[in-house]
């Protein structure tokens, strides 16, 4: 057994049966922090027609921006060095219809920003539709259709041929148990 912590940036101690050893592993921080607004639209309301009074049918939303960092050292396209990278991503959901309090459709959207001096991606943008609860007896099954645009970097060394890629993804999230699921896309 062994029990791993960090001493230094670049080494990990350990303790195991045979005493405190040493190795030579990097240890890098990755920091990842959100902050955002949610709202409600009742039934009834502007943007939800439906019916007042109905538990459970309120029109969930949220809205958060999103800053990660990682510590480590990382190869740039051009041959160089980069210590430490951060990101920037904002993230919508906004449910649309709801059955019930588990189920119904909801419309998302992501947007993130990567440093294209060592990432292949530096802009990712996507949306889409969710319905959980599409098929009757499969109330936790989530099935969506989203699209999907990448922008690759444009650093010298990185050798893409193209500027960005487009993607239509058709999927389906069987929840098999409450802590399994096999998500299958087209």
């Amino acid at each position: 057994w062994f029990f791993c912590f960090s001493s230094r940036r670049r080494h990990t101690r350990y303790i195991s049966v045979t005493g405190v050893q040493t190795c030579a592993l990097p240890i890098y921080l990755f920091v990842i922090g959100e902050a955002g607004v949610t709202w409600l639209l009742a039934p009834g309301s502007p943007g939800n027609p439906g019916s007042p009074g109905s538990p459970g049918n309120d029109l969930e939303g949220r809205l958060g921006l999103g800053a990660w960092r990682h510590t480590g050292t990382f190869d740039q396209f051009d041959g160089g060095e980069e210590h430490g990278t951060a990101g920037l991503y904002i993230v919508f959901d906004q449910w649309l219809w709801r059955e019930d309090r588990a189920q119904g459709i909801g419309f998302f959207a992501q947007f993130a920003h990567a440093d294209g001096s060592i990432s292949e991606i530096d802009y990712h943008a996507d949306a889409g539709v969710a319905w959980t609860g599409f098929l009757d007896g499969r109330d936790d099954d989530v099935t969506g259709l989203m699209a999907s645009y990448v922008h690759f970097t444009d650093e010298a060394g990185a050798g893409f041929t193209e500027n960005y890629e487009w993607a239509i993804e058709l999927f389906y999230k069987l929840q098999l148990t409450p802590w399994f699921s096999l998500k299958p896309d087209l």
